[in-house]
């Protein structure tokens, strides 16, 4: 078994094009977003497997379901 691999904000912000760090303080604020860890009171980290699993799950087939405003 390896070792996770344990991402900053920033570092999965540079991984994943569009992603920004407000987006993910927002995820973690509101619940339902990817998984993350508190290191400690003020550092958090993400696994990247566990993203990679997470973004895999929010796959869609169908456009539709991410239309804008009426």
């Amino acid at each position: 078994m390896t070792a996770p691999e344990f991402l900053s904000p920033q570092q999965l912000c540079e991984r994943i094009p569009g992603l920004t760090i407000a987006s993910l303080a927002t995820q973690r604020s509101r619940g339902g977003g990817p998984p993350f860890r508190k290191a400690n009171a003020r550092v958090v980290v993400y696994v990247w497997s566990e993203y990679l699993e997470w973004l895999d799950s929010t796959k869609t087939t169908r456009a539709d379901r991410y239309r804008g405003r009426p």
